[in-house]
């Protein structure tokens, strides 16, 4: 009787013994993913929060097409304007396949 409690003992502790190991390798492989992953995450956030540029203001520039001319140089004027006012300014409504209103391009940016 002695010897089966015994050898449960030692099955039990066996056991748990193992248990223990697979608990502590999967709690360094946690801690170093995490690691990682957050260096990744800071190695991304550093980059990109130098190559962002801050503006004051933010307007889309709405025509139909780029090639023509009257719209196009309006368009660069206006970019240069506001260069130097510090407001973003994108071209929306070219290479667009569907046929869009303005206000639908309008609405479909805001959103």
């Amino acid at each position: 009787m002695k010897k089966e409690k015994k050898d449960l003992y030692r099955t039990k502790r066996r056991y748990l013994a193992i248990l223990g190991t697979i608990i502590l390798i999967m709690a360094v492989m946690t801690i170093l993913s995490l690691a990682y992953v957050g260096k990744w995450s800071d190695d991304g956030r550093k980059t990109n929060a130098e190559s962002y540029e801050h503006f004051e203001r933010h307007y889309v520039f709405i025509a139909d097409s780029e090639e023509d001319v009257f719209w196009s140089k309006v368009y660069e004027e206006a970019k240069a304007y506001a260069k130097e006012e510090n407001i973003y300014l994108e071209w929306e409504g070219s290479g667009i396949t569907a046929d869009y209103s303005k206000a639908e391009l309008y609405w479909n940016r805001k959103s």
